[in-house]
């Protein structure tokens, strides 16, 4: 069980999902093992979980049978938008993923603004190397070709100090390049340091999230709760309705890693048990 635990179980909740479900398939024992309690009570919840993530994704999008507050050209509610996904982002296909990242890069290159990209800026690693590549480097030509709006050029300089850690050799490479000799890019990209390290937002990010509860279950009936409200409520304005999917959608991500963090306790606790 502790291996299963440990081998299987990720920060991934998809291929968590896919393996547990494989494990199962290979006989009667491995079934077992899967389905008895820690790793069995894991496997339900996160079943509800993703349940809920799948479809608060669905509700987000603009084809949703609702006319959104907004063109989805407009940069600020389309920067909406993709943010109020990106919590969610890790409980999606690889083909969701994909089209949501193709999306933004649409939306960015038609506005030639960063906001769409520094929206989901917090969650980049949710996503493979590719799509991480994608919209880094269109992060960075955007950051370099510098804007007569300053708030336009902030986005892109904050997008790349969030989402620092993903930037890769090469990337880092190019932005060196583009400051070296460039003071108005320097200064761009110091002010957007300062800001992150005086407000500590990490945009897009669930660290801060307080839980819907203490314990697990709980919190996850009140998240399911909180799902149907929001389809009840089909008449409410876009931006609250955005607002409220993106708290949502960090309630969950909150609600897995719990998940995750109590099933290893609890394997480890067995584990001296059994010393």
């Amino acid at each position: 069980m502790a291996d299963i635990a440990r081998r299987v179980i990720t920060d991934d909740p998809v291929e968590t999902a896919n393996q547990l479900t494989t494990i199962k398939l290979i006989g009667r024992s491995a079934r077992d093992a899967v389905q008895t309690d820690p790793i069995g009570a894991f496997h339900k919840r996160l079943n509800r979980i993703g349940t809920v993530a799948h479809a608060l994704y669905e509700t987000a999008k603009p084809d949703n049978g609702e006319p959104p507050a907004y063109p989805d050209d407009e940069p600020g509610n389309a920067a909406r938008r993709a943010g109020s996904v990106a919590p969610i982002l890790r409980f999606q296909s690889a083909g969701r993923k994909a089209a949501t990242v193709d999306h933004i890069l649409d939306l960015s290159r038609i506005s030639n603004n960063a906001a769409p990209i520094l929206a989901i800026a917090g969650h980049l690693g949710s996503l493979d190397h590719a799509n991480r590549r994608r919209l880094l480097d269109q992060t960075i030509e955007l950051f370099k070709d510098g804007y007569s709006n300053p708030f336009d050029h902030q986005a892109a300089a904050s997008t790349l100090v969030v989402a620092h850690e993903h930037l890769e050799v090469d990337q880092k490479a190019a932005l060196y390049d583009a400051l070296r000799g460039n003071e108005d890019l320097s200064d761009r990209l110091a002010e957007a340091d300062r800001r992150e390290r005086l407000f500590g937002t990490r945009m897009g990010s669930s660290k801060m999230v307080k839980p819907y509860s203490a314990d697990v279950n709980t919190s996850i009936d009140a998240i399911e709760n909180s799902f149907q409200a929001l389809q009840a409520d089909r008449g409410a304005e876009t931006l609250k309705r955005l607002s409220r999917i993106r708290k949502l959608g960090n309630s969950i991500n909150n609600a897995y890693n719990r998940a995750r963090e109590e099933l290893m306790g609890s394997v480890r606790s067995r584990e001296n048990v059994g010393r």
